[in-house]
Parts: structure tokens; sequence; C-alpha cells
């Protein structure tokens, strides 16, 4: 058996996984979807897998892990949080803490270079052939060209993901052997990308008076004077625009909204923002999630382009709107700013490339998002087990 995670700043998932066979992987524990963690709740990534190792109290050993992380796996860094880690530290608390078993008996030199816990983007937890399979991916683009998604050689095309929850998440897909396994079968692979940390580039006069909005009140940003994509596509984005359109209009928020923001409880804001504008039909709340969906789009588009993703755009849905309400966040999506913005171009041919392009909505499925990340546990299990049976 083997842990996998999807750690973000504001909630993570954990999940124990074993191999069926086909060799796929199967949730064993909870059995019904990835258990949800306030990532904040915790003083560092160890003290919340040790406690959900606790609550699952598996009698099997667990041979493996692999977390996709929000942030840059090889900085032991996470977006938004002041956690510090490594792979080789996370090896080391592996050992004792699951093996249980104490590192200094064991090929210690063996164990970190073919790590037995393993760090990847986010993005790279998510397992895209299987998400394929998904009955539950809704079509964005009423213009879209589905009926071809390969090229002359039969090759299928590029795509692309996007995502937006603590921050922007961006990467590339491709068809091709895994890397580094030549030698297996050709699938879709996963690249991803630091492009959410990108410079912000407004695209309208109005996304240009948010950027100066932006200078002007540097506590909506990370580091002032400089403006990302983090800045504006994120939880922390949707309230810094609500504020924004606050300042330009004579609009107010609700209180709860006005609340939320005042206890600086950004997560909860940025989810009433959107129950407000889809649910209430608040006026203020919907400006801001329309320009928010614009700048979305945008960034969307300009995703397709770069990677020439013929093969369709993937919006991965985060956490930020209520459940219930997904459905009108749908709705609002497709018929909304975001499509509007998402094919707004200079030039007819390459407004008709993205009406072509189709952009796929994915739901909020915590299982989808950490498949990927089980998958390559599973294939150090048999690896790890070796390592477990040298150890004294």
């Amino acid at each position: 058996m083997v842990i996998a995670g999807d750690i973000g700043s504001t909630g993570s998932h954990l999940g124990v996984y074993k191999q069926d066979s086909n060799g796929n992987p199967v949730l064993v524990f909870p059995s019904d979807e990835p258990k949800q963690y306030a990532s904040a709740d915790y003083p560092s990534m160890e003290s919340m897998i040790e406690a959900f190792l606790q609550e699952a109290n598996i009698n099997e050993t667990i041979y493996a892990a692999c977390f996709g992380l929000s942030g840059q796996p090889e900085n032991g860094y996470i977006i938004g949080l002041d956690w510090n880690f490594s792979q080789e530290k996370l090896c080391d608390f592996w050992v004792e803490h699951s093996w249980k078993k104490k590192i200094e008996e064991c090929n210690k030199a063996n164990i970190k270079q073919l790590p037995i816990v393993r760090l990847v983007h986010n993005m790279e937890g998510i397992d895209f052939n299987k998400l394929l399979e998904s009955s539950k991916l809704v079509e964005l683009n009423d213009d879209a060209n589905t009926a071809n998604d390969k090229d002359k050689f039969g090759w299928p095309f590029k795509r692309a993901l996007i995502g937006v929850r603590g921050s922007l998440g961006e990467a590339l897909v491709y068809w091709g052997a895994p890397p580094g396994r030549k030698f297996d079968p050709e699938r879709f692979n996963i690249l991803p990308s630091e492009g959410g940390n990108a410079n912000f580039a407004p695209s309208s006069k109005e996304e240009l008076e948010l950027l100066n909005y932006l200078f002007e009140h540097p506590e909506y940003l990370e580091i002032p004077e400089l403006v990302t994509y983090r800045d504006v596509l994120s939880e922390r984005g949707i309230v810094s625009i609500s504020q924004f359109v606050k300042n330009q209009t004579s609009e107010k928020a609700p209180d709860e909204v006005e609340r939320l923001i005042g206890n600086k409880n950004i997560k909860s804001a940025a989810r009433e923002i959107f129950r407000a504008a889809l649910k209430d039909n608040n006026a203020l709340c919907d400006k801001a999630i329309d320009l928010f969906f614009s700048i979305y789009g945008a960034e969307a588009g300009n995703l397709a382009l770069r990677y020439y993703a013929k093969g369709g755009v993937y919006y991965i849905h985060g956490s930020i709107t209520p459940p219930d309400l997904v459905g009108k966040l749908i709705e609002k999506i497709k018929h909304g700013t975001f499509m509007q913005a998402f094919t707004r171009r200079t030039t007819p041919q390459l407004v008709d490339l993205l009406k072509s392009i189709p952009v796929k909505f994915v739901g909020d499925a915590s299982d989808r998002r950490i498949r990927g990340a089980a998958r390559r546990a599973l294939n150090k299990e048999a690896l790890a087990r070796v390592f477990y049976n040298n150890c004294k």
C-alpha cells in the first residue's frame, strides 16, 4: 500500500491506495474519497501526514508515498505556508513513522537515491488518462471542433491544464512514453510549469485600472510593486478584485463578505463572493467575478496559443465555488466573460483557431486530482519493499 496526496496552502487531500489486477490505483482509505485537511491547522507537513496515519490505522505497512504540491517541490515550498520540509526529510520521516524502523538501520543512500517519498507539482498529481474516461467533463466551448483530436500522423494533439485554488496552476499535456520510462506504453503525460507566477499583463482598460489599483494598495500583493497572475487569479485575487470594484462603483458587498474580509478570512470571503454573485445576484460580486473570469479566460486562451493545445484546454475546478452552485458556475463560464476573453484576439485567424479548441470543465473530484500521485507511489512500491526488507 501507498499514500498519495494533493497538498495546498488552504486544503489538502490524502488517501491510502493499493493496486488492482490491472495496475490501477484503488482508494482503500477513506473508502469514498480522499480525506481533506485544513493545511494551516498543522505546523508542518509531517504533522498532517502523521495525523492521517493515525486516523487511517492501517495494519499493513505503507511502503511509499507521493505528494503533489501547490508550489515548488524541489525547494520544499508550498505557496502560502511556512512549512520547512524536503524530499530527504520526508524519506527519514517515512522510515520511522510508517515503516516503524530507525533510519540508521536502513540503507539510507538507496532510500534517498531512489526516494520512497516523492514530491511532484500538484498538476502532475492528476491522472489525466483516467480523467479522459470521466463522463463528468463538461464542454464549455459550443464552437469546438471535437471530431478530430489527432494530427496528420495520428498523434493526439497537445492539451493544456489550468486551474485556480490558492493560486493559478498551468501545465502542458503531451502524448508519448513517460519521462525516463521509454519502454513503457505511450500515454498522455503532464509537464508542469510555474506560469501562474508570471507577471500579470492587462489586456483591457479595466484590467489596466485594476493593475494600477493593486499598485496603490500593496496590502493585496505578495510583493509590493510587482503584480503576478497569482495576485489576481486566486482566492486572494477575487477578494482584491471585489475591493477594486467597490472602489470604482457605488455598489455594496453583502455584510458577510465585508466581515470575512475584515477578519482576513480570505478563503471563506472568496467563496462567499461567488455565492453572493451566483445565488444572490449581488451586483458588486457579480461584477467582480465577471472581471475575474475575463482575466482567467484570456490567460486560458494564452495557454492554448503558447502550447498550441488543439486537443483542448481543461479547466480544473478548485474549491472557491460552493459545491451546490457548480451548475450555475458552469453556465457563467460558458456564456460569460471567460469564453468571450478566451477567443478575443487580434486576428480572425487566431479567433477561429481558439473557437475550434475544446474547453473542458473538470469538476472538483479530489480522487482524480491525486490518482497520478498514487500511480507514481505504486511504481515505487516494489522497490520500497526491497529496501524495507533489507532494514535490520
